[in-house]
């Protein structure tokens, strides 16, 4: 029976190196494969969540975490989490819930904070046990939103509606009958296609168009 040699260096094997440097890494990682706009969501979510950290008299200078971030101190940033539990997560659910924060959007800063609660694990400040309590905490289901929002006095922040405005056929054909061309095509691809304004817009700038094509749009 042949046996397998393990390589290592003194006394930590090189599995275990490949561990630590894996884990050294990982925020790098991860922000190598999000999108910028994902980054930036990212970010506006988890200074939501240490602003609820401050209002909650959390010791740590969490506020610090992007800058020390970019300053390379990465062993200090990832040190502001320790000390984040399940209950501090679940806390900053109900006070999202008291702010008036939309169900959906508290599921998405709920969903960046378990993101950033895996990396700060793998950086060693939170420990295997408190990360998987951490990733038991659930956001309100849709239906539970509901239910939560005929109880509460505010329901959102900020200006978006709660429901989507209903356009009845008649009003779509008004809205397509643009006095400009470039607009009435552009009334065309977010009623007749359903895109969203950001998708339409970086659609139709793209598009090589004439005036030709847009007196062919039919309103």
């Amino acid at each position: 029976m042949s046996s397998t040699k393990v390589v290592s260096t003194g006394d930590t094997s090189i599995g275990t190196l490949a561990n630590l440097a894996a884990d050294k890494t990982a925020h790098n990682r991860y922000i190598d494969a999000k999108a910028l706009n994902t980054l930036r969501r990212q970010k506006a979510d988890l200074t939501l969540f240490f602003q609820f950290l401050e209002a909650a008299h959390y010791t740590a200078p969490s506020a610090y975490f992007f800058q020390w971030v970019e300053e390379g101190r990465n062993q200090d940033a990832w040190s502001l989490w320790n000390g984040i539990t399940h209950g501090l997560v679940e806390a900053f659910i109900e006070w999202m819930k008291q702010q008036g924060y939309a169900i959906s959007s508290i599921s998405v800063r709920l969903s960046t904070v378990k993101a950033y609660a895996k990396l700060a694990q793998r950086a060693g400040a939170i420990s295997q046990q408190d990360l998987a309590l951490i990733l038991m905490v659930k956001a309100p289901t849709h239906r539970e939103g509901v239910n939560i929002d005929k109880k509460r006095e505010v329901k959102r922040v900020g200006a978006k509606k709660e429901a989507a405005t209903i356009i009845s056929p008649a009003h779509a054909v008004l809205l397509k009958r643009q006095p400009r061309h470039k607009d009435a095509a552009m009334m065309c691809l977010l009623l007749d296609l359903g895109l969203r304004v950001g998708g339409c817009h970086a659609d139709f700038c793209g598009m090589k168009y004439n005036e030709k094509t847009l007196n062919s749009v039919q309103t």
